[in-house]
């Protein structure tokens, strides 16, 4: 077997790794937990260990003031402004507050209201599908799934429909702020992304204080820069930038993800198309066996004991989901793609304070869009997919190449 710090690079690379399950297989077999010397950083790849450390105090998550404290040194300050406000990168008691904030334009009520709205552009864009694969045309599906979730975002935040192709692109690239390890090339791309999202909400911010319209930014312009507010625009527009991310990457990962897996395997797309009602359990199963979210990291705020490997304060941990969704103590023959798999439940989005709060809306879309994909059991991949990268963080597809029968 390769030596785990071998392993541990081709995961990291740059360039997106052509198979990671292979990858935390090996790993797997050589260990619960790996350290990776030249990132201190603890590689967990077990299922119960992911599932019990997510739940453990004792990690934080990186906010600004651990990576300044911590030395870690991939961000410019502008980003790290941004971040201060994103409730996922806020450890306690500052990450109630911002949770707070933004916990109602995510409540049932907001996303189940959303559902005839998804439904309408998803039933647009498999129209545009098919007349694109007339013929049996080669279709690039991905740009059809990019739109779904930056259009369901720009009803919930207000986002004039003419920006959404530019959104798109930008939001693409800021994505690349989740990876571990970036080119110079890469790392410039998300600071200018970054910069440009920044802007486009510092105009949009301006343009609601004089003209609200309901949405979330007109609220939490109301709310937050508004007499009693105390929030300076710049840290609104981070605030904003970060939630369009959040919205954007994981569910665009997961419905390209999902639909490549319905392509990859007939016979799941066949049993599918026999029970659209199975749709919400695709949606499980493919967070399960091809995550979005392949990796969470975190920081030792506590000396920490994992498998019986001392984890020191201050060292970067890694759950990797997307080996403890193939870890075979807790789900039999795991790389087999199961639609009528039981007691599927993913890490992806996360559990206790941190639990993602658009994972309703997520699981919404995917949803909506697996159940519109039953009607084609016979679509099938036509050419090699290309992933984006690096891709050790995020797992999504850059092209996904289709044909619609």
């Amino acid at each position: 077997m390769p030596e785990p710090a071998g392993l541990i690079r081709s995961l990291l690379s740059p360039r997106s790794c052509p198979d990671p399950y292979a990858v935390y297989r090996a790993l797997r077999h050589g260990g619960r937990v790996h350290h990776f010397a030249p990132l201190n950083m603890f590689l967990v790849n077990g299922h119960a260990d992911c599932a019990a450390l997510h739940r453990d105090r004792g990690l934080l998550v990186i906010d600004s003031a651990l990576h300044e404290e911590r030395r870690l040194g991939r961000w410019p300050e502008q980003v790290l402004h941004s971040i201060d406000q994103w409730p996922v990168y806020r450890n306690p008691p500052a990450h109630a507050a911002s949770r707070q904030v933004l916990k109602q334009h995510f409540a049932p009520a907001v996303v189940d209201g959303l559902r005839p709205v998804v439904e309408r552009q998803c039933e647009r864009e498999l129209a545009e599908v098919v007349r694109r694969g007339a013929n049996s045309a080669v279709v690039d599906l991905q740009p059809h799934l990019d739109r779904l979730p930056m259009m369901v975002m720009s009803t919930i935040l207000g986002l004039p429909p003419a920006d959404l192709p530019h959104l798109v692109e930008m939001v693409a690239e800021f994505s690349l702020f989740f990876e571990v390890v970036l080119t110079g090339g890469q790392k410039r791309r998300m600071v200018d992304s970054h910069d440009r999202l920044i802007t486009y909400f510092l105009a949009l911010i301006a343009e609601r204080r004089r003209r609200p319209d309901g949405a979330a930014v007109s609220s939490l312009v109301a709310e937050l820069t508004g007499p009693g507010g105390a929030l300076p625009d710049r840290r609104l527009a981070g605030m904003l930038a970060g939630l369009l991310l959040a919205g954007f990457e994981t569910t665009v990962g997961l419905l390209g993800n999902g639909a490549h897996a319905l392509a990859a395997h007939p016979e799941q797309a066949r049993l599918l198309a026999a029970e659209p009602g199975r749709a919400d359990a695709v949606v499980e199963e493919v967070l399960r066996w091809d995550s979005p979210v392949q990796v969470n990291s975190r920081v030792a705020g506590q000396r920490l004991d994992v498998a019986g490997v001392p984890i020191p304060v201050g060292a970067v941990v890694a759950l990797v989901y997307g080996s403890a969704h193939r870890d075979p103590d807790r789900y039999p023959d795991p790389d087999r793609f199961d639609i009528t798999r039981s007691e599927v439940r993913p890490l992806s989005f996360g559990t206790g304070i941190h639990h993602c709060l658009g994972s309703r809306l997520a699981r919404m879309e995917a949803a909506v869009v697996f159940a519109c994909l039953a009607r084609f059991p016979a679509l099938r991949l036509a050419g090699q997919p290309r992933r984006r990268s690096p891709g050790f963080t995020i797992r999504a597809f850059e092209t996904l190449p289709v044909r619609v029968s």
